[in-house]
């Protein structure tokens, strides 16, 4: 096997996104890219290849800041590897952590971010080389091959009774591709927060493109003309995840409602596995109201929880201190 690296673009993209899709992970597609060329980022196909046949690889982003380019030299991998199921997989993530560890020596970063998107940490580069900063969660996810009688079923029963007296207020569900939906419910739910939500323009750009491409759903639930809740969706092979969203407060249970409809939607499409996202690990998230609110309301949805990380390598400390006391500073 050999191994090719590339800039901007795999060596063969429709068989990179063939790849990824029989992997259900869209954040290494080359669309994906396009999102993430919204903060400005460049991308770094490493490849897996025996015989022109590409078997695994990772995408990096590399991003290095224009006006001080001695204290931002980040290379990062989001998303973990794309590997076939038939391949050996150890021998893969091997070729592929060699390979990063080549083109840290080339490009010389001032960090290495790490960070796991569907879980499964064994797909993720790691080395012993520098000093590392980690944070381990879980990925709480649903297993759509199960009946829709049985997932009902192995819902907490307060989501079973908000999702009832949803039904008896005759609250409306639909799909829908405007962003705008999605950009509303996060400015209500941020509006009494002092974090602030996302850019409203890269929601925007974030949902056009995966409607453009087919993989973008937002669910949107209505009580007559007021809306009450609205999330996007994104489903890609047979792996669905919740990417953007958010409620207004009400009494008719609509959250839960909504979350289940998705669910049904997506099973129908042919989702076999839907991931709520991020959620504490064993309930160890520092983070009281994370433990207590959204990993509670997930998990209620009777998910299983697969293991991840986020871990940044640390080449340059001074340089990297610098930069995050400059960020403090400025950006706020």
């Amino acid at each position: 096997m050999e191994v090719v690296v590339s800039h901007r673009n795999p060596q063969n993209a429709d068989e990179w996104n063939a790849l990824c899709k029989e992997c259900g992970n869209f954040v290494q597609t080359t669309m994906y890219s396009e999102i993430t060329a919204f903060y400005g980022g460049k991308s770094i196909y490493v490849q897996v290849l025996d015989k022109d046949r590409l078997w695994g690889g990772v995408k990096l982003s590399w991003d290095v800041s224009r006006r001080l380019p001695f204290l931002l030299r980040r290379l990062s991998q989001f998303g973990e590897f794309v590997i076939k199921p038939t391949a050996n997989i150890p021998e893969i993530c091997q070729l592929l952590c060699n390979a990063i560890s080549s083109l840290v020596d080339e490009l010389k970063p001032t960090v290495i971010s790490v960070k796991g998107f569907y879980g499964g940490t064994e797909l993720l580069y790691k080395t012993d080389k520098y000093k590392c900063g980690e944070k381990n969660y879980g990925v709480a996810y649903l297993d759509l091959t199960k009946s829709e009688d049985e997932l009902f079923k192995n819902m907490d029963r307060n989501h079973r009774r908000s999702i009832k007296r949803a039904e008896d207020a005759n609250l409306e569900f639909f799909i829908s591709h405007d962003p705008q939906y999605v950009i509303e419910m996060l400015r209500e739910t941020y509006s009494a927060q002092r974090k602030s939500g996302p850019n409203p323009k890269y929601v925007e750009n974030e949902i056009n493109l995966g409607t453009k491409y087919g993989v973008s759903y937002v669910g949107v639930t209505k009580y007559q003309s007021d809306v009450l809740s609205a999330n996007e969706a994104v489903l890609y092979g047979d792996v669905a995840y919740l990417t953007l969203g958010g409620n207004k407060k009400n009494n008719f249970g609509a959250g839960a409602f909504e979350h289940w409809n998705v669910i049904r939607e997506l099973k129908r499409m042919g989702c076999k596995r839907f991931t709520f996202g991020q959620v504490a690990e064993n309930k160890s998230f520092g983070d009281k109201h994370f433990v207590d609110g959204i990993t509670d309301f997930k998990m209620k949805f009777g998910c299983y929880v697969v293991d991840a990380s986020n871990k940044i390598y640390v080449l340059r400390p001074i340089c990297n201190w610098i930069w995050c006391k400059m960020c403090k500073m400025f950006i706020k």
